[in-house]
C-alpha cells in the first residue's frame, strides 16, 4: 500500500474509530460499510486507483468497489437508509 493509500485509511479510521480488520473484514453493519464507502471513492478520486486495486485493498470484488464508487444506478442498502432517515427527520415538527 502506498503512503498516500495508507493515509486515507488512517485518516477514514480514526475519523470513524474504526480498525483496518472493521473495513476488510466480511461485516455489512452500515457503519463499516460507510467507511468502504468512503475509502473506496477517495483511493479512486484522489489516487485514481482502479477497481481492482481498490477490491484488492479492501478484501472485495472489483463489482463491489464499482456499486460503492456509484457507476450504477443504485445506492447502497446503507446509504439508501440514511437517505430515508434523513427524508423522516425533515419531514417531523421540531
Amino acid at each position: 500500500m502506498s503512503p498516500a493509500a495508507r493515509a486515507i485509511f488512517n485518516e477514514v479510521l480514526n475519523k470513524r474509530q474504526l480498525t483496518l480488520e472493521d473495513v476488510t473484514g466480511r461485516s455489512h453493519l452500515d457503519f463499516k460499510v460507510l467507511a468502504r464507502i468512503e475509502i473506496a471513492n477517495r483511493l479512486r478520486n484522489e489516487l485514481k486507483y482502479s477497481y481492482t486495486k481498490i477490491g484488492q485493498l479492501l478484501n472485495r470484488d472489483h463489482t463491489t468497489i464499482i456499486f460503492y464508487c456509484g457507476r450504477n444506478k443504485q445506492k447502497p442498502a446503507c446509504l439508501r437508509r440514511i437517505d430515508e432517515y434523513e427524508r423522516i427527520c425533515k419531514k417531523s415538527p421540531q
